[in-house]
């Protein structure tokens, strides 16, 4: 587990029923899914003053492995937060005896910081190509 500053934020973590009210909440498409399978798990959220900054929020996508998603609001982008919230939740999948993974496309550089900072390092890479023809 890493060590995680959120000295300047409240973390809520919510699970179970509390995640219901972002169900359909366009602004959490990558941290929630809301399907059947994977499911939903637990999220974490930065707040201040009562403002949400942030939330992460991880699916079982097996009985051992959950994928974590997160997603910033745009007034709270640059500041840290994805990471510290990737971070925060890595942590917490690992006290239930699960293993946090993070993907993201080989595009996505934004994305690849977060994880970078959040502790992950890389482990695979997938590559799709198509014909021209």
């Amino acid at each position: 587990m890493s060590e995680v500053d959120t000295k300047d934020y409240e973390i809520r973590i919510f699970e179970g029923e509390e995640l219901e009210p972002f169900r359909g909440d366009e602004r959490f498409g990558e941290a929630f899914l809301f399907h059947e399978l994977p499911k939903d798990e637990i999220g974490v959220g930065a707040y201040r003053d009562g403002v949400l900054f942030g939330m992460a929020g991880a699916t079982s996508d097996s009985d051992s492995m959950w994928q974590i998603g997160i997603n910033v609001m745009p007034e709270a982008e640059g500041l840290g937060i994805g990471s510290m919230l990737v971070a925060v939740l890595k942590n917490e999948i690992l006290k239930r005896g699960k293993l946090p993974f993070y993907g993201t496309s080989m595009s996505h550089i934004a994305s690849q910081r977060v994880a970078l900072g959040a502790g992950f390092v890389p482990m695979w890479a997938e590559l799709y190509c198509k014909s021209c023809k």
